[in-house]
Parts: structure tokens; C-alpha cells; sequence
């Protein structure tokens, strides 16, 4: 009694976020985490965290604007189309860690939305 399991779920624009290279969630007790790495314009949106257990689910959310270089390599576009063709092939999935406790989830922390230029990094933080 008193063990639960916390499943945590990121989604973009209402869709499972599918993890992989560029996507990178990650869960410890009270800390989560979503990494994007080398972001594009495609990768803007409402990005929302979703922690659920036994006793009931805390939701957070927060937006990225991706802004377009002015000038784009045809490489970093070939090189974007090799990440998509990854991505669809790798199947999401959610951390589970077992904790006790006795309690539904609670954010006391929010992520902060961001405006990030193409091929930079985003990182949202939660507790």
C-alpha cells in the first residue's frame, strides 16, 4: 500500500510527443524534464506535460515559437528529413518510476513558454 506508479506523458498540439534524437523526456521523483534539440519552425506549438498515479493527474503546458533562419542549408533540410524518417520509427513512450506515496501529482513549478531561432536548443523544466 502506498506505492504508486507516476506515468508521465508530454504531448505537442494535443498529439503524443513521439520521443527519440531530438525529443528527450526525462523523470526523477519530482523533476521532469523535455529536451528539444536543434529545433524547427515545425516544432512550434503547445507542448503539455501530463502526470498521472493512482490518485489522480496534475497537468502543465507551454508554448514554443520556433522562428525561421533567414538562410537555410540544404544539408540542415536533408539532415531535418533523416531526424523525421528516425522519429517515425522510434514509438513514444512514458517514463515510469515507482515512488511512494499517497497522493495525486502537483506541479509547483510551471514551464516557461520560449521564442527559440531554428537549430537552437528548448528545454522545459517541471516540478
Amino acid at each position: 500500500t502506498g506505492y504508486s506508479t507516476m506515468r508521465i506523458e508530454w504531448t505537442v498540439n494535443g498529439k503524443v510527443l513521439k520521443t527519440g534524437h531530438r525529443f528527450r523526456p526525462a523523470y526523477d521523483f519530482d523533476y521532469v524534464a523535455l529536451d528539444l534539440l536543434s529545433v524547427y519552425p515545425d516544432d512550434s506549438g503547445v507542448y503539455q506535460c501530463t502526470a498521472r498515479n493512482a490518485y489522480g493527474e496534475a497537468v502543465t503546458s507551454a508554448t514554443v515559437k520556433v522562428f525561421a533562419q533567414q538562410q537555410v542549408v540544404s544539408e540542415a533540410r536533408t539532415e531535418m528529413k533523416q531526424f523525421q524518417s528516425f522519429e517515425k520509427k522510434t514509438t513514444s513512450r512514458t517514463e515510469v518510476q515507482e515512488e511512494t506515496t499517497s497522493q495525486a501529482p502537483v506541479f509547483t513549478s510551471s514551464p516557461k513558454s520560449i521564442e527559440v531561432t531554428e537549430g537552437q536548443r528548448a528545454h522545459f523544466e517541471d516540478r
